[in-house]
């Protein structure tokens, strides 16, 4: 199961950290994974 989830988030990443900073409550890492995909485009 913890596999399939994993290669889930490799196909997605961005979401699966954004999913994983929802549930840990960590706003502010939200909104700076954001600002550093804005700065390497």
């Amino acid at each position: 199961m913890k596999q399939i989830k994993n290669a889930k988030e490799l196909l997605d990443p961005e979401k699966g950290a954004v999913k994983k900073a929802i549930e840990q409550g960590r706003v502010k890492e939200i909104t700076d994974l954001r600002e550093k995909n804005d700065k390497r485009r």
